[in-house]
């Protein structure tokens, strides 16, 4: 199993989309660091907890929604061909 994990990833790697794909995980890594920053920041200016609380749980909601939609426009669309 790993080890064909390890093919499908070189196989990713070697396509130009998948590497595309990398550059786009990297930067939504990078913007969900910076966003989670800031948030810290947020938080440790408020006085109750619940509304950090909100702006993370908002957070989580908007990295992984980006994930979702860049999922769908990199995979090829699935149909009779």
């Amino acid at each position: 199993m790993l080890r064909r994990i390890k093919e499908n990833l070189d196989r990713v790697r070697k396509d130009k989309r998948g590497q595309l794909m990398w550059i786009g995980v990297a930067i939504i890594l990078l913007f969900a660091l910076m966003f989670f920053g800031l948030a810290w920041m947020i938080i440790a200016n408020f006085e109750t907890l619940g509304k950090g609380f909100l702006y993370i749980a908002v957070g989580i909601a908007v990295v992984v929604g980006v994930g979702v939609i860049a999922k769908k426009m990199l995979e090829k669309p699935l149909g009779v061909r």
